[in-house]
């Protein structure tokens, strides 16, 4: 641009000294005033258009150094712009082989993780054997434990019974040896012998033990056997207390219409249950002791399985107006007894 304008300035000066040049000519030669005058006003008028054309093409000048110093400050931000982008890219260029080895080891993380995921699957699956295992074993053990509770429950059951029977045997054995200190004319207790008693000896038919002395001075012997008439509806818990059919009473110690046996004396009793008949269901006869003043009390459990005749003794130690009677309990419901249920008792000796 700037070239543009020198050369501008330099025609300018060539046409002005051109100008000049002729103006000298021609005033050289005599003229008139007005062709001067005309002459004046025409170089005037071409000296203002040239005058516009250097300001016109001054603005110009100006407005292209304007826009060119735009052009080279946008130009110089985009040469920063790429230098940076160059400097990024180096920068990256020279990270590119730590990037590959991040990506390596990324890459030997990545199998590692496969490895130790395929490890857990395989060990989860394991596990879920085990839980089925585990499951198994559970049942296994809940009915272990319920085979060990009922086997507890049965040796407690057991215990029990062999604790009753050791009991009545060592009550037996101690009526026994009273009895046969009595029958020999010995007292009891602290009393001595005397002259109340007779000697006597027992006698056991293989069934009954029967006393054949009698002391002075007490009730003579009772004995009673009664059976029921007929059929009886048993439940859970059933008195036997009426219907008896009385075969013998002696001593009339035995009401038939309670099926009580009420003790004349203090002594020594022995009573049996027979059950002579087949039943389809288990029960246990219970020997219940009345005292005056006091609720019933059982002394003696007969167990009386399906299917198998049943015949039972026990003795017991009775003071006067004490009551005995039979009580059924049931461990299966209802039940049937026919005549064949046989409830008998006798004295063996008075105190």
């Amino acid at each position: 641009m700037s070239a543009f304008v020198k050369l501008f300035e330099k025609d300018k000066e060539k046409n002005k000294k051109a100008i000049e040049k002729e103006f000298k000519a021609e005033s050289s030669v005599t003229a008139s005033p007005l062709s001067l005058l005309e002459r004046v006003e025409k170089l005037e008028a071409s000296n203002r258009r040239f005058e516009r054309m250097h300001a016109s093409l001054q603005q110009a000048y100006d407005e292209l150094s304007a826009s060119k110093e735009q052009e080279r400050q946008r130009f110089q931000l985009r040469v920063e712009n790429l230098e940076k982008i160059v400097s990024k890219f180096k920068m990256n260029t020279s990270a590119i082989p730590h990037i590959e080895q991040q990506l390596v080891t990324i890459t030997a993380q990545v199998q590692e993780l496969k490895s130790e995921s395929n490890k857990t699957m395989n060990d989860m699956k394991k596990l879920q054997t085990l839980a089925i295992d585990n499951a198994s074993l559970g049942v296994q053990l809940k009915k272990l434990k319920s085979k060990y509770k009922t086997m507890k429950e049965q040796m407690f059951s057991l215990k029990v019974e062999k604790d009753t029977a050791s009991l009545v045997l060592a009550k037996k054995v101690a009526n026994l040896e009273r009895l046969r200190k009595i029958l020999n004319g010995e007292r009891l207790g602290a009393r001595a012998t005397g002259p109340g008693l007779r000697q006597s000896a027992i006698s056991d038919d293989g069934e009954h033990l029967t006393a054949t002395s009698i002391p002075h001075g007490k009730p003579p012997p009772v004995g009673f056997t009664a059976q029921l008439p007929e059929v009886r509806d048993i439940t859970k818990n059933s008195h036997i207390n009426k219907l008896f059919r009385v075969i013998n009473n002696s001593g009339g110690c035995f009401k038939p219409y309670q099926g009580h046996f009420v003790a004349p004396s203090d002594g020594l009793y022995c009573f049996c249950v027979k059950l002579e008949q087949d039943v389809n269901q288990n029960f246990v006869a219970c020997l219940m002791v009345k005292k005056r003043y006091e609720p019933p009390k059982e002394k003696y459990d007969i167990r009386m399985f399906c299917d198998v005749p049943h015949s039972a003794l026990c003795t017991l130690d009775l003071c006067a107006s004490d009551r005995v009677f039979v009580k059924i309990l049931s461990t299966e419901g209802r039940g049937k007894l026919d005549s064949s249920f046989t409830f008998s008792g006798w004295s063996l000796g008075y105190y």
